[in-house]
C-alpha cells in the first residue's frame, strides 16, 4: 500500500514512510540519506501534522 509521504519518528529521529505493507511493515528514510529501513508500524510514532501541511 503506497502512502502520502507521511512523516514518522523512528529510534527518536524522523523519517518519511514511503510505503506500508498489509502485514504492518513499513519502509522509511530519512531525508538526504538514500537508506531505505524495513520496520514494523508498531516501532514507529506518527508526528503531528500542522494544519499548513494538510492544507496543501
Amino acid at each position: 500500500m503506497k502512502t502520502d509521504s507521511i512523516a514518522v519518528v523512528y529510534k527518536g529521529k524522523d523519517y518519511i514512510m514511503l510505503s506500508q505493507s498489509a502485514i504492518g511493515f513499513c519502509e522509511i528514510v530519512q531525508e538526504g540519506n538514500p537508506e531505505i529501513k524495513l520496520v514494523h508500524f508498531s516501532e514507529l510514532k506518527l508526528k503531528k501534522q500542522t494544519k499548513e501541511k494538510l492544507s496543501n
